[in-house]
């Protein structure tokens, strides 16, 4: 239903501005009444372009209707404007005494007179306290979805940051357990002198017998300067090797009896 209205700012009555000839609404009357409103100032058409355009109203049960969202400028130049009536409007039996439209740009704002509304009351009406803003509701539905999907995003990095700390861990064991197996390989190179067979130690026992002195690792390495370490180096030996191959190795052609025919023999040569 569409209900004409003619509404200034500087704030002439209408045929609906007292509660004398309110226009009357149900409870629970939602979009099926528009206020077709043409907003003057002075009588003239007040242009709209680039205007906020608002419905204000204060409920019977105290709640506030502060709504742009239901609101449409039909023609901005000629000052036409409707508002759809939502059920928010409509929540609470009684009379609305004050609602008005009100018209903003930058600092500047005015509002219209007033219109006067009866909400007359429904059956089996179940009505919820409350303001009606629905732009800021809008806004909190955006907040929360927001906070949902941060929420599911915080989620998903924490699984991650927990299988990259998982990885770590699982890679340091493995580290570990590396380090482990080299200690007990180094350890197994260590020969005790329990260890070693009646033979080698028959061996030793005879070489000691025959004056060769055994030493430790350590005593080697303490017997030994650092100014020879100097000389004993990389260049060094490779030079000694050089002189090996070059005055201490030679090819040689040597005539085997007949009877060495398919057997192995061993030949150690002095030079």
């Amino acid at each position: 239903m569409l209900i004409d209205l003619t509404l200034d700012i500087e704030k002439g009555t209408n045929r609906f501005s007292t509660l004398d000839n309110p226009i009357t609404l149900r409870q629970q009357d939602a979009e099926a009444y528009v206020f077709n409103v043409n907003l003057r100032q002075g009588g003239a058409v007040l242009d709209l372009t680039g205007m906020t355009v608002r419905f204000y109203a204060l409920r019977p049960d105290g709640g506030k209707v502060i709504d742009g969202e239901n609101v449409a400028v039909l023609s901005a130049p000629d000052g036409i404007v409707q508002y759809t009536v939502p059920a928010k409007l409509t929540q609470a039996a009684g009379d609305i005494p004050t609602s008005y439209i009100r018209i903003s740009s930058g600092d500047w704002s005015a509002s219209t007179g007033n219109i006067a509304i009866r909400v007359v009351p429904s059956v089996a009406i179940e009505a919820t306290g409350g303001d009606y803003i629905p732009e800021i509701d809008h806004l909190i539905n955006a907040l929360e979805a927001q906070r949902v999907t941060y929420g599911n995003a915080e989620d998903v990095r924490a699984s991650e940051w927990q299988a990259i700390m998982d990885e770590v861990i699982n890679a340091r064991g493995r580290a570990d357990s590396a380090a482990d197996r080299c200690e007990a390989a180094l350890a197994s190179l260590k020969v005790d002198y329990d260890d070693l067979t009646d033979d080698a130690k028959e061996k030793i026992a005879a070489m000691a017998s025959a004056g060769v002195v055994f030493a430790t690792h350590a005593e080697i390495d303490e017997a030994f300067s650092d100014a020879y370490r100097a000389l004993w180096n990389d260049d060094e030996q490779r030079r000694i090797d050089a002189d090996i191959e070059k005055h201490r190795k030679a090819d040689g052609l040597f005539q085997l009896p007949a009877s060495a025919a398919g057997r192995e023999v061993l030949s150690l040569i002095h030079i």
